[in-house]
């Protein structure tokens, strides 16, 4: 079973000199991050092909252990996949990109909205994917070939219903009330804490949404706080929603806490309205504020050396991350240009990668497709490092 499961050839996208990578850029991504992450590939992608550490080299050495190692050397080669206009079509360009240059694997890539259209592309023709920036991956049974850092607001609402159904045990009642607005960063973890905090027993959560473009005003949260009274309020939105409820701390007792999605406000203490602190709580999927700088020490120094301007904390990490172990993985497959075997070194290296991202746990295994798999509730502190501090463990849901 195992064996009709693999490739009966080598894959496309390589050449005795050269393998082919893509990387996807979707319309309507920040600029700031696109060259954010395009800045750190390219940079990433001209240092293997001048191959400075002379792999190409040591491949040649008769009869030793380093050829063994790097006789998998070729150039790397990067394709820019850019996805415009509609989402109905970026299937099709996908698939004519690769068409036009069949590629052995996607690395990073960043997108607006849902990862699916890349998702079903990556399955249809066998293309390993890993760690696209994106926090709406593709959740599904069925998935193989796309490899995500996590599984991003979905994984949020699901620590955040564990919690919340210990607290409710804990004693903590009253209302909880939702707000988001009608997009995919909205709706997908509403719909997902809901349905958690149901099989939890926990019902009668309150939903307040907010239309695309549409401001969070004094008047919005006055509204809010007057006919619902949460003494739960969950906050899918972004810093700039939370300037008008500021306004009103001082005028109502509810509710008592508020919850904050870090994958949304960036995980900042400046998110956080000083009148709000006592109450704020940050759902926070990744590394925890104090041992942060320490664990992108190593992406932090090559960046330096190489001239690339740290822009983006998150992004970088992770695309670094996924450039390192991609790498490792395929000098280790030892000139089987496989992709399952690819994918196979992936899962085995993912531990105890070199490189550290932004996550504290990363591990891979067969049929795992989200290395990483927890979350911290913190509590605002002006006294802690960053401005938050652990209220919880690690949560796995």
């Amino acid at each position: 079973t195992y064996l009709k499961a693999l490739s009966q050839g080598p894959s496309p996208g390589v050449t005795d000199t050269t393998i082919h990578f893509a990387t996807i850029v979707s319309e309507g991504v920040d600029p700031s991050k696109r060259k954010a992450m395009l800045d750190l590939l390219d940079v990433f992608f001209r240092e293997k092909g001048a191959d400075a550490r002379g792999e190409a080299r040591r491949a040649q050495t008769p009869l030793s252990l380093e050829s063994r190692k790097h006789r998998a050397y070729r150039k790397w080669e990067l394709h820019r996949w850019e996805l415009r206009g509609n989402r109905d079509t970026w299937a099709g360009q996908l698939e004519a990109s690769y068409r036009r240059q069949p590629v052995f694997a996607l690395l990073s890539g960043v997108g607006m909205g849902s990862w699916q259209p890349s998702h079903a592309f990556c399955e249809r023709f066998k293309v390993p994917c890993l760690f696209p920036n994106t926090d709406l991956p593709t959740i599904t049974e069925t998935g193989w070939y796309t490899v995500y850092l996590s599984k991003g607001m979905t994984l949020e609402a699901e620590a955040l219903a564990r919690y919340l159904r210990d607290e409710r045990q804990g004693g903590l009642g009253g209302p909880i009330v939702q707000v988001f607005r009608e997009d995919d960063e909205g709706v997908v973890p509403a719909a997902t804490l809901r349905r958690a905090l149901h099989e939890h027993g926990i019902g009668g959560v309150r939903d307040r949404r907010l239309a695309p473009g549409e401001g969070a005003t004094v008047s919005f949260w006055e509204n809010l706080l007057e006919r619902e009274r949460p003494a739960v309020l969950v906050l899918w939105l972004q810093e700039q929603d939370f300037r008008g409820l500021d306004r009103l701390a001082g005028r109502y007792a509810h509710p008592s806490r508020i919850y904050l999605s870090s994958s949304l406000t960036g995980g900042r203490t400046q998110a956080v309205p000083l009148t709000l602190a006592d109450k704020a709580y940050l759902v926070h999927p990744f590394e925890l504020p104090e041992t942060w700088e320490r664990r992108l020490y190593r992406m932090k120094v090559w960046m330096q050396a190489k001239g690339i301007a740290l822009t983006d904390e998150r992004l970088q990490a992770s695309t670094y991350f996924t450039l390192s172990l991609a790498g490792e993985a395929l000098m280790h497959i030892g000139g089987n240009f496989s992709r399952e075997y690819f994918l196979e070194r992936v899962e085995h290296a993912a531990e105890n990668a070199l490189a550290s991202s932004v996550y504290p746990r990363m591990s891979l295994g067969p049929e795992q497709r989200f290395a990483s798999k927890g979350c911290y509730i913190l509590r605002f502190s002006q006294a802690a490092k960053g401005g938050w501090s652990a209220a919880t463990d690690w949560i796995v849901p």
